[in-house]
């Protein structure tokens, strides 16, 4: 009996433990993707009218927390979604001490990067990455650009609805998606705009992607 009610106890206890860390986590946002007149130019300078179409329609997030949503890094990322009938388009502008001293020559992952994480509906999610000196993971499916600027380094991209093999979303459609990266010369963070609590491969703390009007 004394067995029993120790493996009872401890079996309380984890249960009690996961409760909290389901509490403490936050969540899933909602993101409402523009859709814009015409499609931004992919040259690493965010200042198309697609850009701002998304920037005045809300349709930007800032990327400033670790995985576990418990630190802020001191220099956020601001990322841009928006979508016409040929592609999703994604600017991701990343502020830096050094754009020169930034990390590059490992792994894709291992050096300062931007992902995106992009799950269509009823389809498995992909992975992007592109690091800051334009090397990529899935690079094949999409088009970009990298620029380094004074204090920041910025990637634009346009993956086409064609290599998803999905049809163009409609208004009001609902997908998945994340927007992370791996901060490392300015301080090593895995950065999350929806923080995944672990690892980025959790489609389950992947963010409401709607299609806007």
């Amino acid at each position: 009996m004394r067995l029993v009610g120790k493996v009872l106890v401890l079996s309380l206890l984890a249960v009690f433990a996961l409760s909290l860390v389901a509490m403490a986590q936050t969540p899933n946002l909602t993101l409402t993707a523009a859709k814009v007149s015409s499609a931004p130019t992919l040259d690493g300078v965010v200042n198309d009218k697609a850009w701002v179409e998304a920037s005045q329609r809300g349709a930007k997030v800032v990327v400033d927390l670790n995985n576990t949503g418990d630190k802020i890094t001191s220099l956020p990322r601001v990322a841009y979604v928006a979508y016409d009938d040929e592609a999703l388009y994604v600017a991701y502008i990343n502020y830096t001490l050094n754009p020169d001293a930034l990390t590059v020559g490992n792994v894709v992952h291992n050096n300062d990067e931007v992902e995106l994480f992009i799950e269509p509906a009823g389809k498995t999610y992909v992975q992007i990455i592109v690091d800051n000196a334009g090397e990529t993971m899935n690079g094949q499916l999409i088009n970009y650009a990298v620029k380094k600027a004074d204090i920041q380094w910025i990637v634009e991209l346009a993956l086409p609805w064609a290599n998803l093999e999905v049809d163009p979303p409609k208004p009001g459609d609902q997908w998945k998606i994340n927007l992370n990266g791996h901060q490392i010369t300015d301080g090593n963070m895995w950065l999350c705009w929806n923080p995944t609590y672990g690892g980025f491969l959790n489609p389950d703390r992947f963010a409401t992607l709607i299609f806007g009007e």
